[in-house]
Protein backbone atom coordinates (compact mmCIF):
# COMPACT_ATOMS: atom_id res chain seq x y z
CA UNK A 1 0.00 0.00 0.00
CA UNK A 2 2.89 2.02 0.95
CA UNK A 3 4.59 1.55 -2.38
CA UNK A 4 1.50 2.14 -4.40
CA UNK A 5 1.05 5.51 -2.54
CA UNK A 6 4.82 6.58 -3.11
CA UNK A 7 4.45 5.71 -7.27
CA UNK A 8 1.31 7.74 -7.03
CA UNK A 9 2.84 11.05 -4.96
CA UNK A 10 5.64 10.09 -7.60
CA UNK A 11 3.07 10.31 -10.96
CA UNK A 12 1.02 13.77 -9.69
CA UNK A 13 4.44 15.63 -9.20
CA UNK A 14 5.60 14.55 -12.70
CA UNK A 15 2.23 15.79 -14.37
CA UNK A 16 1.83 18.94 -12.39
CA UNK A 17 5.58 20.02 -13.74
CA UNK A 18 4.26 19.22 -16.99
CA UNK A 19 1.16 21.36 -16.94
CA UNK A 20 3.50 24.35 -15.58
CA UNK A 21 6.35 23.93 -18.34
CA UNK A 22 3.33 24.29 -20.86
CA UNK A 23 1.45 26.69 -19.25
CA UNK A 24 3.68 29.81 -18.37
CA UNK A 25 1.08 32.17 -17.39
CA UNK A 26 0.78 30.66 -13.70
CA UNK A 27 4.95 30.77 -13.06
CA UNK A 28 6.39 33.75 -10.96
CA UNK A 29 6.21 36.95 -13.20
CA UNK A 30 9.47 39.20 -13.34
CA UNK A 31 8.81 42.09 -11.40
CA UNK A 32 8.23 45.34 -13.57
CA UNK A 33 11.21 47.89 -12.94
CA UNK A 34 10.53 50.85 -10.96
CA UNK A 35 10.17 53.18 -14.22
CA UNK A 36 7.72 50.36 -15.13
CA UNK A 37 5.74 50.88 -11.98
CA UNK A 38 5.90 54.47 -12.53
CA UNK A 39 4.63 54.86 -15.73
CA UNK A 40 2.02 52.24 -15.11
CA UNK A 41 0.50 54.26 -12.31
CA UNK A 42 0.41 57.56 -14.59
CA UNK A 43 -1.39 54.91 -17.08
CA UNK A 44 -4.21 54.08 -14.45
CA UNK A 45 -4.74 57.74 -12.89
CA UNK A 46 -5.68 59.23 -16.07
CA UNK A 47 -7.73 56.14 -17.49
CA UNK A 48 -9.80 56.59 -14.17
CA UNK A 49 -9.63 60.57 -14.68
CA UNK A 50 -10.55 60.55 -18.81
CA UNK A 51 -14.17 60.56 -20.32
CA UNK A 52 -14.75 57.25 -22.05
CA UNK A 53 -16.33 58.73 -24.76
CA UNK A 54 -13.56 61.59 -25.74
CA UNK A 55 -10.81 59.31 -24.57
CA UNK A 56 -8.72 62.12 -22.79
CA UNK A 57 -9.34 63.77 -19.49
CA UNK A 58 -11.22 66.90 -19.98
CA UNK A 59 -9.87 69.60 -17.87
CA UNK A 60 -11.82 72.37 -18.54
CA UNK A 61 -14.61 70.37 -16.36
CA UNK A 62 -12.59 70.96 -13.48
CA UNK A 63 -14.10 74.32 -12.43
CA UNK A 64 -17.44 72.61 -12.79
CA UNK A 65 -16.08 70.33 -10.40
CA UNK A 66 -14.39 72.94 -7.98
CA UNK A 67 -17.97 74.24 -7.88
CA UNK A 68 -19.99 71.09 -6.79
CA UNK A 69 -17.45 70.52 -4.20
CA UNK A 70 -17.52 74.17 -2.79
CA UNK A 71 -21.29 73.51 -2.81
CA UNK A 72 -20.85 70.57 -0.87
CA UNK A 73 -18.40 71.90 1.46
CA UNK A 74 -20.81 74.68 2.55
CA UNK A 75 -23.65 72.10 2.42
CA UNK A 76 -21.94 69.99 5.29
CA UNK A 77 -20.46 73.19 7.04
CA UNK A 78 -24.47 74.28 7.75
CA UNK A 79 -25.10 71.27 9.59
CA UNK A 80 -24.59 70.37 13.07
CA UNK A 81 -21.00 69.03 14.10
CA UNK A 82 -21.07 65.83 15.73
CA UNK A 83 -18.96 62.28 15.92
CA UNK A 84 -15.42 62.81 13.81
CA UNK A 85 -16.68 65.98 12.99
CA UNK A 86 -15.65 67.79 15.78
CA UNK A 87 -11.97 66.34 15.14
CA UNK A 88 -9.34 68.86 14.75
CA UNK A 89 -7.26 68.00 11.67
CA UNK A 90 -3.18 68.84 11.41
CA UNK A 91 -1.28 67.71 8.57
CA UNK A 92 2.05 65.96 9.89
CA UNK A 93 4.01 65.39 6.22
CA UNK A 94 5.69 64.72 4.28
CA UNK A 95 7.10 67.89 4.84
CA UNK A 96 9.61 69.43 1.87
CA UNK A 97 8.22 68.15 -0.67
CA UNK A 98 7.89 70.88 -3.15
CA UNK A 99 8.39 69.81 -6.37
CA UNK A 100 9.83 71.77 -9.34
CA UNK A 101 8.73 75.46 -9.00
CA UNK A 102 7.99 77.73 -12.37
CA UNK A 103 7.18 80.96 -10.70
CA UNK A 104 8.71 83.05 -8.28
CA UNK A 105 7.75 86.56 -8.43
CA UNK A 106 8.29 89.47 -5.49
CA UNK A 107 4.81 91.09 -4.50
CA UNK A 108 4.73 94.54 -6.10
CA UNK A 109 2.41 95.14 -2.50
CA UNK A 110 5.01 94.46 -0.21
CA UNK A 111 7.44 97.89 0.00
CA UNK A 112 10.30 95.51 1.84
CA UNK A 113 10.21 93.04 -0.70
CA UNK A 114 9.56 90.01 1.54
CA UNK A 115 6.31 88.95 0.10
CA UNK A 116 7.09 86.00 -2.52
CA UNK A 117 4.63 84.23 -4.24
CA UNK A 118 5.63 80.31 -5.54
CA UNK A 119 3.67 78.44 -8.44
CA UNK A 120 4.47 74.97 -8.97
CA UNK A 121 4.89 72.79 -11.42
CA UNK A 122 2.94 69.42 -9.36
CA UNK A 123 0.21 72.21 -8.95
CA UNK A 124 -0.67 75.25 -6.31
CA UNK A 125 -0.24 78.70 -5.72
CA UNK A 126 1.89 79.25 -3.03
CA UNK A 127 2.46 82.25 -0.70
CA UNK A 128 5.14 83.59 2.23
CA UNK A 129 4.95 86.30 3.99
CA UNK A 130 8.80 86.74 4.89
CA UNK A 131 11.16 85.08 2.81
CA UNK A 132 14.06 86.61 4.67
CA UNK A 133 12.90 84.36 7.49
CA UNK A 134 15.20 81.17 8.68
CA UNK A 135 12.40 79.10 8.05
CA UNK A 136 9.71 80.74 5.81
CA UNK A 137 5.84 79.46 6.02
CA UNK A 138 4.69 79.01 3.09
CA UNK A 139 0.54 78.50 2.79
CA UNK A 140 -1.57 77.65 0.01
CA UNK A 141 -3.21 80.53 -1.68
CA UNK A 142 -6.43 78.32 -2.51
CA UNK A 143 -7.20 74.81 -1.71
CA UNK A 144 -8.98 74.46 -4.59
CA UNK A 145 -6.10 74.96 -6.75
CA UNK A 146 -4.01 72.11 -5.27
CA UNK A 147 -4.03 70.25 -8.92
CA UNK A 148 -3.56 72.65 -11.45
CA UNK A 149 -0.28 73.17 -12.76
CA UNK A 150 0.72 76.93 -12.17
CA UNK A 151 3.34 78.02 -15.01
CA UNK A 152 3.30 81.47 -14.78
CA UNK A 153 2.27 84.57 -12.60
CA UNK A 154 2.29 88.90 -13.57
CA UNK A 155 1.30 91.52 -11.51
CA UNK A 156 -0.16 95.17 -12.69
CA UNK A 157 2.76 97.85 -11.64
CA UNK A 158 -0.09 100.63 -12.21
CA UNK A 159 -2.44 98.58 -9.63
CA UNK A 160 -0.87 96.07 -7.76
CA UNK A 161 -3.96 94.27 -6.70
CA UNK A 162 -4.69 93.09 -10.18
CA UNK A 163 -2.90 89.75 -10.92
CA UNK A 164 -2.80 87.08 -13.67
CA UNK A 165 -2.12 83.43 -13.23
CA UNK A 166 -1.11 81.13 -16.19
CA UNK A 167 -1.41 77.43 -15.95
CA UNK A 168 -0.44 74.39 -17.57
CA UNK A 169 3.49 73.16 -17.71
CA UNK A 170 5.04 72.23 -21.35
CA UNK A 171 7.76 70.57 -20.64
CA UNK A 172 6.51 68.33 -18.47
CA UNK A 173 3.27 68.11 -20.33
CA UNK A 174 1.05 69.01 -18.07
CA UNK A 175 -2.41 70.75 -19.56
CA UNK A 176 -3.59 73.73 -17.55
CA UNK A 177 -6.87 75.03 -19.15
CA UNK A 178 -7.38 78.44 -18.88
CA UNK A 179 -6.06 82.17 -17.31
CA UNK A 180 -6.80 82.99 -13.57
CA UNK A 181 -7.49 86.71 -12.46
CA UNK A 182 -7.44 88.38 -8.90
CA UNK A 183 -8.42 92.07 -8.39
CA UNK A 184 -7.49 91.90 -4.37
CA UNK A 185 -4.21 91.28 -4.66
CA UNK A 186 -4.19 87.82 -4.61
CA UNK A 187 -6.63 86.85 -2.09
CA UNK A 188 -9.26 85.26 -4.65
CA UNK A 189 -9.00 84.07 -8.16
CA UNK A 190 -11.70 84.00 -10.84
CA UNK A 191 -11.40 81.99 -14.18
CA UNK A 192 -11.12 84.01 -17.01
CA UNK A 193 -13.93 82.59 -19.12
CA UNK A 194 -12.31 84.36 -22.28
CA UNK A 195 -9.47 81.82 -22.19
CA UNK A 196 -11.05 78.25 -22.04
CA UNK A 197 -10.92 78.20 -25.66
CA UNK A 198 -7.62 75.70 -26.41
CA UNK A 199 -5.11 78.55 -26.71
CA UNK A 200 -4.27 78.30 -23.04
CA UNK A 201 -3.81 74.79 -22.44
CA UNK A 202 0.25 76.05 -21.79
CA UNK A 203 0.71 79.02 -20.44
CA UNK A 204 4.62 79.76 -20.60
CA UNK A 205 4.87 83.14 -19.55
CA UNK A 206 2.47 86.32 -18.49
CA UNK A 207 3.81 89.93 -18.76
CA UNK A 208 1.97 92.90 -17.85
CA UNK A 209 3.35 96.09 -19.71
CA UNK A 210 3.82 98.57 -17.09
CA UNK A 211 3.08 101.99 -18.92
CA UNK A 212 -0.20 100.65 -20.64
CA UNK A 213 -1.36 97.78 -18.20
CA UNK A 214 -2.54 95.33 -21.32
CA UNK A 215 -1.23 91.92 -20.75
CA UNK A 216 0.77 89.46 -23.06
CA UNK A 217 0.33 85.68 -22.44
CA UNK A 218 2.65 83.57 -24.49
CA UNK A 219 1.20 79.89 -24.59
CA UNK A 220 2.12 77.28 -27.16
CA UNK A 221 -0.56 78.34 -29.79
CA UNK A 222 0.86 82.32 -29.90
CA UNK A 223 1.45 85.13 -28.18
CA UNK A 224 -2.19 86.85 -27.48
CA UNK A 225 -3.13 89.70 -25.67
CA UNK A 226 -5.75 91.28 -23.91
CA UNK A 227 -7.07 95.28 -23.48
CA UNK A 228 -9.25 95.26 -21.28
CA UNK A 229 -8.01 92.98 -18.15
CA UNK A 230 -8.19 89.68 -19.82
CA UNK A 231 -11.83 90.03 -20.82
CA UNK A 232 -11.22 89.36 -24.43
CA UNK A 233 -7.69 88.49 -26.59
CA UNK A 234 -6.01 89.02 -30.16
CA UNK A 235 -3.28 87.31 -31.12
CA UNK A 236 -0.31 89.18 -32.05
CA UNK A 237 2.64 86.75 -32.80
CA UNK A 238 2.68 83.54 -34.10
CA UNK A 239 3.61 81.53 -37.46
CA UNK A 240 1.20 78.65 -37.46
CA UNK A 241 -0.94 76.37 -34.54
CA UNK A 242 1.17 73.49 -34.01
CA UNK A 243 4.45 73.83 -35.16
CA UNK A 244 7.40 74.24 -32.67
CA UNK A 245 7.96 78.24 -33.55
CA UNK A 246 4.28 78.82 -32.35
CA UNK A 247 5.46 78.11 -28.99
CA UNK A 248 6.30 81.56 -26.76
CA UNK A 249 8.89 80.24 -24.33
CA UNK A 250 10.22 83.86 -22.51
CA UNK A 251 9.55 87.84 -22.74
CA UNK A 252 11.16 90.58 -21.60
CA UNK A 253 10.78 94.60 -21.91
CA UNK A 254 13.03 97.10 -22.26
CA UNK A 255 12.26 99.72 -20.03
CA UNK A 256 14.07 102.75 -21.69
CA UNK A 257 12.32 102.29 -25.00
CA UNK A 258 9.39 100.27 -23.97
CA UNK A 259 10.14 97.39 -26.70
CA UNK A 260 8.62 94.23 -26.20
CA UNK A 261 10.75 90.84 -26.81
CA UNK A 262 9.66 87.49 -27.15
CA UNK A 263 11.48 83.81 -27.60
CA UNK A 264 10.00 80.84 -29.35
CA UNK A 265 12.68 77.67 -29.70
CA UNK A 266 15.61 79.47 -31.84
CA UNK A 267 13.97 82.82 -32.81
CA UNK A 268 13.43 85.64 -31.02
CA UNK A 269 11.46 88.54 -32.06
CA UNK A 270 11.16 92.42 -30.84
CA UNK A 271 7.96 94.83 -31.13
CA UNK A 272 7.59 98.57 -29.99
CA UNK A 273 4.04 98.55 -30.08
CA UNK A 274 2.93 94.57 -29.29
CA UNK A 275 0.92 94.61 -32.01
CA UNK A 276 0.52 91.93 -34.73
CA UNK A 277 2.69 92.05 -37.86
CA UNK A 278 4.73 94.81 -35.77
CA UNK A 279 7.52 91.62 -34.94
CA UNK A 280 11.23 91.88 -35.94
CA UNK A 281 13.17 88.71 -36.56
CA UNK A 282 16.56 88.94 -34.72
CA UNK A 283 18.19 85.65 -35.36
CA UNK A 284 17.45 85.33 -39.19
CA UNK A 285 20.27 85.78 -41.24
CA UNK A 286 22.69 86.48 -38.05
CA UNK A 287 25.30 84.54 -36.25
CA UNK A 288 22.57 83.35 -33.77
CA UNK A 289 23.30 79.99 -32.67
CA UNK A 290 19.92 77.68 -34.17
CA UNK A 291 18.60 74.59 -33.28
CA UNK A 292 17.37 75.03 -29.89
CA UNK A 293 14.42 73.61 -28.33
CA UNK A 294 13.92 76.28 -25.83
CA UNK A 295 15.49 79.87 -25.51
CA UNK A 296 15.57 82.32 -22.72
CA UNK A 297 15.53 86.17 -22.94
CA UNK A 298 17.04 88.87 -19.99
CA UNK A 299 17.87 92.56 -20.62
CA UNK A 300 20.45 93.83 -18.48
CA UNK A 301 19.81 95.94 -15.96
CA UNK A 302 23.17 97.91 -15.81
CA UNK A 303 23.47 98.31 -19.38
CA UNK A 304 19.47 98.15 -20.91
CA UNK A 305 20.86 98.17 -24.65
CA UNK A 306 21.92 94.91 -24.10
CA UNK A 307 19.08 91.83 -24.83
CA UNK A 308 20.93 88.67 -23.33
CA UNK A 309 19.75 85.30 -24.72
CA UNK A 310 20.55 81.48 -23.80
CA UNK A 311 19.65 78.80 -25.43
CA UNK A 312 18.52 74.89 -24.38
CA UNK A 313 18.28 71.59 -26.59
CA UNK A 314 17.86 67.76 -24.74
CA UNK A 315 18.92 69.27 -21.35
CA UNK A 316 22.43 70.96 -22.51
CA UNK A 317 22.35 74.70 -22.00
CA UNK A 318 24.11 76.63 -24.69
CA UNK A 319 26.51 80.09 -24.62
CA UNK A 320 25.10 83.13 -23.96
CA UNK A 321 24.12 85.34 -26.90
CA UNK A 322 24.22 89.20 -26.58
CA UNK A 323 22.95 91.64 -28.62
CA UNK A 324 23.38 95.53 -28.63
CA UNK A 325 20.37 97.79 -29.52
CA UNK A 326 20.10 98.15 -32.99
CA UNK A 327 22.83 95.67 -33.53
CA UNK A 328 22.29 92.88 -35.95
CA UNK A 329 25.59 90.83 -35.04
CA UNK A 330 25.47 88.53 -31.73
CA UNK A 331 28.18 88.23 -29.36
CA UNK A 332 28.97 84.46 -27.90
CA UNK A 333 30.03 84.08 -24.76
CA UNK A 334 30.69 79.80 -24.47
CA UNK A 335 29.86 78.43 -21.01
Amino acid sequence: MKKTFTLFAILLFSVSLIYLSKNPATQQQAKPSKQERILEALEYENRITQDPALGYPPVERLMLALKQAKALQQQYANRSPGGILEARWRERGPNNIGGRTRVIHIDLNDPDRKTIWAGGVSGGLWKTDDITASQPVWSKVDDYLDNISVGALAQDPNEPDLMYMGTGELYAGIAGFALFRSENGGEDWELLPSTTNGNFLFTQQLFVHPQTSEVYAGTTRGLYRSKDRGGSWEKVLGVGAGTSQETIHDMAFHKASGTIYASTTSVIYKSASGDANSWQNLTAGTNFTGGFTRVELAVSQTEPHYLYAVGNSNGSGSGVHRLADGDTFWDVFEP
